[in-house]
């Protein structure tokens, strides 16, 4: 009112210089105080104005800007129109790091168009443009930011009253949006740079090292709501997160999506979404999803390419695992996945010609704990329990336990929920037999995976099965009944007891309980009992000399780490009941003495024994309890200072008595090895 009033005066008086003390001025949610208006008109030179305001509090601000002075230079005021086409702001405020900078506006009051321009602004360590102009029912905003500081930027953020996350932002960002509307938004479009971007949450969880890459994108409304585009490319640097690592190296890493949101922000529709990482991976999705306390699901579909499991592997996965064992998980070949999530979730993974090994390194190495071939198949899963789509796989070879090589099959299956189970028995061909798995169920709960087993496991030849482990070789052949195996967290336990025959005789597997059985130190834990061992048919697998007649006993707290012994309590002894014939020969004797610092007595002098390739006995045996490296050695019975490993009978006769009670384990199993390939103990 006042300055219409000057303006009329202006015109009726000419006036040509006014100064006005307007006090305070206050409207809805603002309030300006220290109001001072200074005019200068010249007619043929332009006016110059100068407004300042003492203390202005604006909507929306948590700060007041103090000592504001708008000083045009250069400009013109009449009934219709206030325009500066030369003139300064000055400010003091936490928001820009300069005073002052030039500034540029127009009104036309009939018309209500307006322009504003302000540049040279400095912001968190750059520059800001902006330019402002329409009328109140259509007006348009365009931004220009450089060289922001994000350090700079996200302390200012924080004085401005804002809560975000606490990443210690570093680098810097070019960005620069359009917006345009009237009394609501109706399109936008924005453009940023990331430049040399670092971050990381306290936890370290979330973080990222010198990302660089673009964000752009578009806005439009649309029957109440908007619609919208946007693309986002990473040329390099790191991103780790809880779920997965992401390092693009150059390769121009992008995302970009179609979608759609009501105005309260309540809906959200993604029309597509595709994501593309050269080489690694290409995914594309659509989906619903609805803001509430938390962000809601309402339907997604997500499907890739078929892509090379190791890159994606490598890239991704490999750098989040803090799990040991698959940290040492290496898959090869190729897969294809998809994904579909809405009152159910349920997903679907293809296999092609893939490998899987666990252990060793990624060029292969002889200790993988597990190693699959030849994978080929359709794996489906669903988190509804009830719903059981059949999974199959086959493989054309394998290794389990680093050692025991297993051929071709194929396994039909059901996996839903937490729960894996066969649908038809399976059959898995070991060295020159097979293991059958009639039941096999593997489910997972808070407490820990659990996994039940039964079946049964055909002859496998002991020379085959000691030429793989790198034992002495073994006659005879090992099966086995297993009447049931559960996995309790990281532990394998055998129900009831394993049957296994091999030397014509039986052991029977008690408490058996494998430990670790992928990682880098597998343990196993049994009780062991030997029923008529054929001695003859075990002699003759070492060539340690022939010995006839029977063998019991029993390992008591068995412990192997990395598959060796590291402890037991075993005793070995000819059954009371063996009524078959019991000769040794002069080699098992020999050897047999030279395993234990063994005396030999009888009726007759050694030099006379050597005439005879048999000697008739008893009873033999042998103890040793293992701790520590050192066997702990004992025979059948006590011998004065020492014990009887063989106590003779008939004739001819001879008597076996070892003295030595404690021997290195290393040291005897050297001996063992040296006796089964023919050759003579070296006695130290």
């Amino acid at each position: 009112m006042a300055l219409a009033l000057l303006l009329a005066l202006r015109g009726a008086v000419g006036i040509g210089l006014v100064e006005l003390q307007l006090g305070a001025l206050s409207g809805a949610g603002w309030r300006a105080e220290g109001v001072h208006l200074h005019i200068d008109w010249h007619e043929d030179a332009g006016s110059r104005f100068k407004l300042t305001v003492g203390h202005w509090q604006l909507p929306g601000t948590p700060f007041p800007l103090q000592n504001t002075e708008i000083d045009c230079s250069q400009g013109r005021m009449s009934d219709d129109l206030l325009e500066c086409s030369q003139g300064k702001l000055t400010l003091s405020t936490p928001l820009f790091e300069n005073d002052s900078f030039p500034i540029r506006f127009r009104w036309n009051a009939p018309s209500g168009e307006f322009a504003l321009e302000l540049d040279g602004a400095k912001l968190a360590g750059g520059q800001v443009e902006l330019k402002l102009n329409g009328t109140a029912s259509d007006w348009s905003l365009a931004l220009a930011a450089r060289s922001l500081d994000l350090a700079r930027l996200d302390s200012l953020v924080r004085k401005l009253g804002a809560e975000i996350p606490s990443l210690n932002p570093k680098g810097r960002l070019d960005v620069s949006f359009t917006l345009e509307g009237g009394s609501e938004l109706r399109q936008a479009a924005w453009q940023s740079r990331l430049r040399r971007i670092a971050f990381s949450d306290a936890a370290g969880t979330l973080a990222g090292e010198g990302v660089e890459g673009a964000w752009s994108g578009s806005l439009s409304s649309s029957g109440g709501g908007y619609r919208g585009e946007s693309r986002l490319s990473l040329d390099n640097g790191a991103l780790l997160t809880p779920w997965f690592f992401l390092q693009p190296a150059g390769k121009g890493v992008s995302a970009s999506a179609r979608f759609s949101f009501d105005s309260p922000l309540k809906r959200l529709q993604l029309h597509s979404f595709r994501y593309h990482h050269p080489d690694v991976i290409e995914l594309d999705a659509s989906g619903r999803f609805r803001q509430g306390d938390e962000v809601a699901v309402e339907s997604l579909t997500l499907s890739s390419g078929e892509f090379p499991l190791a890159a994606l592997y490598e890239q991704y996965l490999r750098p989040v695992q803090s799990n040991a064992e698959l940290e040492r998980l290496y898959p090869e070949g190729r897969a294809r996945v998809s994904l579909s999530m809405g009152q159910q979730t349920a997903l679907e993974l293809e296999l092609k010609s893939a490998r899987l090994s666990q252990g060793g390194s990624a060029a292969g190495a002889a200790d993988e704990n597990i190693s699959v071939t030849g994978l080929n198949g359709r794996i489906h899963w669903s988190s509804d329990a009830g719903v059981k789509h059949r999974s199959s796989i086959s493989w054309q070879s394998g290794r389990l336990l680093r050692r025991l090589p297993f051929g071709a099959g194929e396994a039909e299956f059901t996996l839903a929920g937490d729960e894996l189970k066969l649908t038809h028995a399976l059959t898995l061909p070991i060295l020159d037999g097979s293991l059958h798995a009639e039941r096999f169920a593997l489910t997972q709960s808070e407490s820990g995976n659990k996994l039940l087993f039964q079946g049964y496991l055909t002859p496998i030849s002991m020379k085959r099965i000691s030429t793989e482990f790198g034992w002495p070789p073994l006659a005879g052949q090992l099966s086995a009944m297993i009447p049931g195996v559960a996995m309790e967290g990281d532990a394998l336990k055998m129900r009831g007891v394993a049957l296994i025959r091999m030397f014509d005789g039986n052991l029977l597997v008690k408490n058996l309980v494998l430990g670790d059985l992928f990682g880098a130190l597998p343990t196993l834990e049994a009780d062991v009992e030997v029923k008529s061992i054929d001695l003859e048919t075990l002699t003759s697998t070492f060539a340690f000399g022939k010995i006839t007649g029977r063998l019991g006993g029993k390992v008591e707290n068995l412990r192997m780490e990395a598959w060796r012994p590291v402890s037991f309590d075993a005793v070995f002894a000819t059954p009371a009941d063996d009524e078959g014939s019991h000769r040794i020969s002069q080699q098992a004797v020999d050897n047999i003495s030279n395993l234990g610092g063994v005396g030999i007595s009888g009726a007759l002098s050694r030099s006379f024994l050597r005439f005879f390739e048999e000697f008739s006995y008893d009873k033999l045996g042998i103890s040793c309890r293992l701790h520590d490296g050192v066997c702990d050695m004992g025979g059948i019975e006590p011998a004065g200072a020492g014990y009887y490993l063989v106590k003779g009978g008939g004739l001819p006769r001879i008597d076996i008595v070892g003295f030595n009670r404690s021997t290195d384990w290393r040291v005897l199993i050297e001996k063992l090895k040296q006796i089964s390939e023919g050759g003579t103990p070296v006695i130290e």
